[in-house]
């Protein structure tokens, strides 16, 4: 949003924004590492404006000073990280995330508010955020993101997917390969220096293409068998769905145009159907 251009992201702004970072969960000299560890990452040469404040206060209690540096910078966008201490009160109670949105809602400035999710396993198929219920109603659109790390490694994998919109279509998933590159300073203490994105199709990693709505996931086992006709018994066997269900998905990706049937029965991907999903 900041930037010149764009380091994640499809969303094309027609000019950089001034961004206000409200930071209860670290300090300015760790936010200022991974700033410039970004931009040295994405090959910007200069920082965008990002006005940071380190926050030690709940945001109901500060909200009249934040709206007048919202006014005076003219900022354009605001990041809230995060929701969890950002709140003032029990984050299971509806009240405290309400008068929070209440709060962001009277800048009338678009805002991304970070949080956390809850550790519990997930009814719905999918972790929520922590808390009250009332974090994703109120929110206009709501990413999960999904990280997959091996101990010790440099190199982390990152899934955005939209998970909620009140407004206008659901965005197609996003992943990434980040990159972490550590240097060392004078005094021997080590530092990030270098934080580098780059796109990933989500179908070529075990743990993501496992979340995909069922349609994208027998899409995705016929295109990794390149060409082979498949029965629905065998589209049972590698997504793990009932062949009933998978009658009923087969039959609209046919009509969709998105498999073909050059056999009874049998299913092979459509030639034009190899996007990233």
């Amino acid at each position: 949003v900041a930037a010149e251009r764009n380091i994640i992201g499809t969303y094309r702004w027609e000019c950089p924004l001034n961004v206000l970072y409200l930071d209860w969960e670290t300090d300015a000299a760790t936010h200022a590492e991974r700033m410039n560890a970004v931009c040295t990452g994405a090959g910007l040469r200069e920082v965008p404006s990002i006005y940071y404040r380190e926050m030690l206060r709940p945001l109901v209690d500060m909200a009249p000073i934040i709206h007048e540096e919202i006014n005076r910078l003219a900022i354009g966008f605001v990041i809230v990280d995060s929701m969890s201490a950002a709140r003032k009160g029990d984050s299971n109670a509806g009240e405290p995330t309400t008068e929070l949105f209440n709060v962001i809602r009277l800048w009338q400035t678009p805002c991304l508010v970070n949080d956390h999710t809850a550790k519990h396993e997930p009814v719905s198929g999918r972790r929520t955020a922590l808390g009250s219920v009332q974090t994703e109603n109120r929110a206009g659109n709501v990413w999960s993101v999904q990280k997959v790390q091996e101990e010790e490694s440099a190199v982390a994998q990152l899934v955005f997917v939209h998970e909620k919109t009140n407004n206008g279509r659901f965005q197609r998933r996003q992943a990434y390969t980040v990159t972490f590159q550590d240097s060392e300073l004078p005094d021997g203490r080590e530092y990030t220096a270098s934080i580098g994105y780059k796109w990933l199709d989500a179908r070529d990693v075990p743990e993501f293409a496992e979340t995909l709505p069922i349609p994208a996931r027998v899409l995705n086992v016929l295109r990794l068998e390149r060409g082979k006709l498949m029965d629905v018994k065998q589209l049972a066997q590698e997504t793990g769905e009932s062949e009933r269900t998978l009658y009923v998905v087969c039959g609209r990706l046919r009509r969709a145009g998105k498999i073909v049937s050059p056999e009874r029965g049998l299913y092979q991907l459509a030639a034009h159907q190899d996007e990233p999903q």
